[in-house]
């Protein structure tokens, strides 16, 4: 994901694992920034990683942009190749 499509404020989720939990994006700190004591030489974000959106109670967790992916729509059933598993949504 680039960093121009990230917005504070958003729900994504996390790449390694799409179907569990939610992060919410606090802050984005630009390239080796000082971040919680540490220098890191990547664009890294700050989010709220929770299990439900309407959850009050969750983690705050530094990870790098490309950790994470847009929060798509999707259902499960088979693919055009006969695959059982994710299938987007049209909005």
């Amino acid at each position: 994901m680039r960093s121009k499509d990230i917005k504070i404020g958003e729900w994504y989720r996390l790449k390694s694992s799409p179907d569990y939990g939610y992060v919410k994006v606090d802050k984005i700190y630009p390239k080796n920034t000082l971040v919680k004591g540490r220098r890191f030489p990547f664009i890294t974000i700050e989010v709220h990683h929770v299990v439900r959106k309407s959850d009050n109670v969750g983690f705050i967790r530094i990870f790098r942009l490309d950790a994470i992916i847009k929060d798509e729509p999707y259902r499960m059933g088979f693919n055009k190749k006969g695959q059982w598993g994710r299938i987007k949504e049209s909005v």
